[in-house]
This record gives C-alpha cells, structure tokens and sequence, in this order.
C-alpha cells in the first residue's frame, strides 16, 4: 500500500474512532438525561398540575369579581404583577352547521372527516355564519402578567 493509502486509511480510522466515541457519548448523555427526567417528573407534573390549579383560581375570581378587580379598566397593575380583561370575536357554531354548510355548497368548511372546519368557518363573514346558524361575538378574555421576582 502506497504512502499517501496508508495515511488516508490512518485518518479515516481516527475519523470513524471519532464517530464511534461521539455516538457513545451521546447515548450515554440521553440515557443520563432520561434518568434525570424519570427522577424528576413526578415532582415537575406536580408542580405543573399546581401551576394550572391556580392559574384556573385566578382566571375564576377574576371572571367573579371583574368589576371589583377591574373597575372598567382592561389592564389593572397589582404587587405581584397585571392582571388584563379584554374581549375577543369568537365564532359559536351550532351542531346543525356541518348539514347547513353542505346545502349551501361551502365544502371548504368541511374537514375530509365531515366535520366542521372551525378554523376556516370562522374567517366567514357574518352573512355566511347567519345562514349556518353560527353568530360572531365577544367572549371575555383574562391573563396575567407576572413582575419579577425580588432577588
């Protein structure tokens, strides 16, 4: 074997050594961090799931207490951070709609599943919506915005 074959052969050893140490470092890596995640998931899910739990109490007592909280502003700013209150267009359609949407021949509404495609009924003007039954209105939206924390 040539020189040149020789230290070509060399070089793609190192290389392919290389790749092989690479993928074990690398599954070793994702085996360590699916361990952690197992070790840690009960706990993460518990505090996601009491996460929820109070975003749900306070988007309840907001609802509650909008005037209270609120006073006829969209934004209210409070220690802990905002507290908003907009309103959104949002499209109620009915359960009749899928049979609607077909006698008037407006397919496009219909997922190949025949069910209505809220997405694109939604975008419909209101004459379109009147005739399915389905009517555009404002539905309450309420968030937050958190302030940072004191270090």
């Amino acid at each position: 074997m040539s020189s040149a074959r020789a230290k070509a052969e060399e070089l793609l050893r190192a290389v392919g050594e290389a790749r092989a140490e690479l993928d074990r470092l690398q599954a070793e890596a994702e085996s360590e961090m699916a361990r952690v995640t197992a070790r840690h998931a009960l706990v993460v899910g518990g505090a996601q799931k009491a996460l929820k739990a109070r975003e749900k109490a306070l988007i309840k007592h907001l609802k509650s207490k909008v005037v209270e909280v609120f006073d006829g502003d969209d934004t209210v700013r409070l220690e802990s951070g905002v507290v908003t209150h907009t309103s959104e267009p949002r499209v109620r359609i009915p359960r009749d709609a899928l049979e609607r949407i077909k006698a008037a021949g407006w397919l496009e509404g219909i997922r190949v599943q025949e069910s209505v495609d809220r997405g694109k009924v939604e975008t419909w003007p209101d004459e379109r919506l009147t005739v399915i039954g389905a009517e555009r209105k404002d539905q309450e939206v309420y968030g937050y915005e958190l302030a940072d924390p004191v270090t």
